[in-house]
């Protein structure tokens, strides 16, 4: 995803890649599934609210009664995506960008981006959608032009926004919020045990054998002796 992030398939300078970049905002931030919605999704889906907290704008997206989430067109999917104050590349930025350089004759929200354009032209989209091939291309199209070693689908980008939040520490039942699963088995596939979080088991069972962890010093486990005598009573 770095490789991607840093080609110019992500240059919001131009109506391609500024869709792109926005394209991989939407279904990161907000988990859509694959190919769900995509051809159906109008710009006024997109909702911009202000945390009364904080006072960070953040969009949110209308929930379209798909597999994973109930039918209400009152309600958002659960994800949120917040602006990164001061970053022009930050996903509120480029949505607001882009939703305010659409075709205002196409209801659409991905329309054909215009080959070439520049910052003072306001129209950057023709009056025309996308269709439902290239959308479920998208992501083959940006991550072969950046010359990624390997190809991605749309639904890998579901499945990068599962896994990042799982290693993050997030809980299940905060993920499923944001990608709309319904139980915590739907997830499990998406999930794998990062490296670091395997060295960390590693020394929390060497921590409870009483060996030295890399500083030399133990965790505060119960001893084998206490564990042993724990199995031993429930043989």
């Amino acid at each position: 995803m770095d490789r991607i992030q840093a080609s110019a398939s992500l240059d919001t300078t131009t109506a391609s890649g500024l869709q792109n970049k926005v394209f991989i905002d939407t279904m990161v931030y907000f988990a859509n599934r694959g190919m769900e919605n995509l051809r159906v999704m109008k710009p006024e889906d997109f909702l911009l609210q202000t945390e009364a907290e904080s006072g960070r704008e953040f969009y949110s997206l209308k929930d379209f009664g798909t597999k994973n989430h109930a039918m209400d067109d009152t309600a958002s999917q659960g994800g949120r995506m917040y602006e990164i104050q001061g970053n022009p590349r930050g996903p509120v930025a480029t949505l607001k960008k882009y939703l305010d350089k659409l075709n205002p004759q196409c209801q659409w929200m991905w329309q054909r981006p215009k080959k070439m354009v520049t910052e003072d032209v306001s129209v950057w989209y023709d009056n025309s959608p996308l269709g439902r091939d290239t959308l479920q291309n998208m992501m083959k199209k940006i991550s072969m032009a950046a010359g990624c070693t390997k190809v991605y689908t749309n639904h890998c980008l579901r499945a990068t926004t599962v896994t990042l939040l799982d290693h993050a520490g997030c809980v299940n039942r905060d993920i499923m919020t944001v990608s709309g699963h319904r139980s915590e088995t739907s997830i499990k596939h998406y999930v794998s045990t990062s490296e670091g979080k395997k060295e960390q088991m590693s020394d929390i069972i060497s921590a409870t054998l009483n060996h030295p962890g890399p500083s030399g010093s133990t965790l505060n486990m119960p001893r084998p002796s206490a564990i042993f005598r724990h199995f031993d009573a429930h043989e």
